[in-house]
């Protein structure tokens, strides 16, 4: 079977991290390297938007360490704002996967990037009774 250049794959959350993921580092600009001039930020090409990225890591416990840091890319005009520091756990909605083919190296292989439309902190515990309860009364 083969794959459209470009294609999407939607992924639920809880399938590409089972056990969750926390904030890396911060959001970056996604760089146009095909860009010669001007403004070298890349476009998303479903709906033309700026790409930006947020590095994560996969609390997997068994996550081998090639394959703990994951960059997740949003498409929006605007740079998303992380909820809380580093270290925070954080969960996506809206996930897709699109695989492409890493050529480089001795032997090519299939490799994925993680897009997602939205980045939103986890709340658990006793901060999520809170919360409802608050927006009940």
């Amino acid at each position: 079977m083969a794959f459209k250049p470009g294609i999407r794959l939607a992924i639920p959350f809880e399938a590409l991290f089972p056990h969750g993921c926390v904030i890396a580092g911060g959001v970056s600009a996604v760089t146009d390297f095909d860009i010669k001039k001007g403004d070298d930020h890349k476009r998303d090409k479903a709906t033309g938007m700026r790409l930006w990225q947020i590095a994560v890591f996969d609390a997997d416990p068994e996550a081998r360490d090639g394959q703990r840091e994951v960059k997740v890319k949003i498409a929006s005009e605007t740079q998303p704002v992380p909820p809380g520091g580093p270290l925070t756990q954080v969960e996506f909605s809206g996930m897709t996967v699109s695989p492409w083919v890493n050529d480089k190296g001795m032997r090519p292989k299939v490799e994925y990037s993680v897009f997602a439309d939205e980045m939103r902190a986890v709340v658990t515990g006793r901060a999520s009774k809170s919360a409802g309860q608050q927006q009940a009364a």
